[in-house]
């Protein structure tokens, strides 16, 4: 196996970053465990096996696209590599157009500007479509994410029918999914589908053809499990951390069947791009905002061990309710943006059910709630169960007492933790535990085995947050581009 560093490249305009002030270096890194290596530091003299640069949703639109021009970002980014870093392979994330009909001469000539930029960095360059590649070209009836055809097909190599998958779409072939090895390493790439996202469809059908996962599937288990593959798409799974919206990941069958599938290989590392908009979106502390481990039965690698402090709530009376004091942190069960932990005492109403609870937050009326993911919000009401604590037992409580300890559950299997889910503002969630139901209480769960990573591109193109006046046609304020470094282990 191999050891993986993950680095978040950023470019930003100081005078206009005061909101993200905790991105202190232009580098942010993560070091991650691959299946069970494990990672050692790298020395400071040790060269990378491998360097891999991410460019995501470079989205030439608009005026820009129409005029024949490409972002000013892409440039810079593209002269930063070129200057200060070795890579030995660089993606481009899918979305390089988006919103404008062209000509295919103006559309070529778009691409050729693109391509004038990538080539600074490396002819090792493999292109995905996303969502809105397939825009340009749909006035005149052409094709325009030729990707591989322009481009790939003669600076990377021709691919054989064995490393790549076609389906037809109006009478001719389309690739969907392929296979390069470079400098030993295995990369699987997956395009987007023409067909399923036909008119309106490219703003909701964000998914993968059955036919894309099948091959990609045979792939994996051809390629076994011993040595690392790095898989790449444009969409991101629902649950991904810091997503800015569930609503953002893949459609609910395709994240199912997609994630079934690589939860089946710890040693897939997939990489997506098309989420950039809301502060959500952008990393702002760390790669690790956005960087999500995934258990073999498809669920999120947890990151309490199991029931304790940080589930546990103290309950105690308020002049009008109650309130809940996380036993970790010490803070209360409240409002900040969401629902939060906050500094100050607040009051939730708490009312009695057949076999169960609703908590009502007496500051604006709304309830507690679970959603997708499991996740705890606020919202409408949903029923949770109290389970006290007493002695090394959770035992369910059909009363409350004050100044008792309990564990929230809803769901069934679902704790309400202290964890947020990284997000800002009506996007933030708390984060669950999973626990498992005894005769008469709960107790930890058995988890299943580490398996699959997945982690966010970054992007060229960021909208709709508190940097950006709005969505930008030419340049963006907030720039993001990954880069990973492979060593040997």
């Amino acid at each position: 196996m191999d050891k993986i560093k993950l680095e978040l490249i950023i470019e930003r305009d100081e005078s206009k970053m005061k909101a993200i002030k905790k991105i202190i270096a232009t580098a942010i890194c993560l070091m991650i465990i691959i299946g069970l290596c494990i990672f050692n530091p790298v020395s400071a003299t040790e060269e990378p096996l491998l360097t891999v640069a991410f460019m995501s949703d470079l989205h030439n639109q608009q005026s820009t696209l129409e005029s024949g021009n490409i972002r000013n970002s892409i440039t810079k980014v593209c002269d930063d590599l070129a200057t200060n870093e070795n890579t030995d392979v660089l993606v481009i994330g899918g979305d390089v157009t988006s919103d404008s009909y062209v000509s295919k001469p103006v559309l070529e000539s778009v691409l050729n500007k693109v391509v004038n930029e990538t080539n600074k960095v490396t002819k090792n360059t493999l292109w995905i479509t996303g969502n809105h590649d397939y825009n340009a070209g749909e006035r005149d009836g052409y094709d325009s994410a030729p990707y591989y055809e322009f481009y790939m097909k003669q600076n990377v190599g021709e691919l054989s029918d064995l490393e790549s998958y076609y389906e037809e779409y109006k009478g001719e072939p389309q690739l969907l999914a392929y296979h390069y090895v470079i400098k030993g390493f295995d990369f699987i790439c997956l395009n987007t589908s023409h067909e399923m996202l036909e008119g309106g469809k490219q703003n909701s059908n964000y998914a993968y053809s059955d036919g894309t996962m099948s091959w990609v599937d045979n792939k994996l288990e051809e390629l076994g499990k011993n040595k690392t593959v790095f898989v790449i798409g444009h969409f991101p799974f629902r649950d991904s951390h810091s997503l800015s919206s569930s609503s953002k990941g893949m459609t609910v069958e395709c994240d199912n069947k997609f994630k079934s599938i690589l939860s089946k290989y710890p040693n897939v590392l997939y990489f997506y791009g098309h989420d950039h908009g809301t502060d959500s979106a952008y990393i702002r502390s760390d790669t690790a905002q956005r960087t999500t481990e995934y258990l073999a039965d498809g669920s999120i690698k947890p990151e309490i061990s199991g029931i304790g402090d940080s589930v546990l709530w103290t309950l105690e009376k308020t002049n009008d309710g109650y309130s809940l004091q996380n036993v970790q942190i010490g803070k209360y069960l409240g409002y900040d943006g969401n629902l939060n932990t906050i500094e100050n005492r607040s009051s939730w109403e708490i009312v009695k059910n057949d076999d169960s609870f609703t908590l009502k937050y007496l500051e604006n009326g709304r309830s507690l709630h679970i959603g997708t993911g499991n996740k705890f919000s606020l919202g409408s009401a949903s029923p949770i169960k109290f389970y006290q604590q007493i002695g090394e037992e959770y035992l369910e409580s059909n009363s409350l007492t004050e100044g008792a300890k309990y564990v929230l559950v809803s769901n069934e299997n679902y704790a309400l933790t202290n964890l947020t889910n990284g997000a800002t503002g009506e996007s933030i969630r708390l984060e669950p535990l999973y626990v498992e139901k005894t005769e008469n209480g709960i107790c930890d769960a058995k988890i299943a085995e580490p398996s699959f990573i997945s982690t966010f591109m970054g992007s060229l193109r960021y909208y709709n947050n508190n940097i950006e006046d709005g969505p930008t046609v030419e340049d963006s304020k907030v720039v993001q581009n990954l880069m990973m470094y492979v060593y040997k282990d």
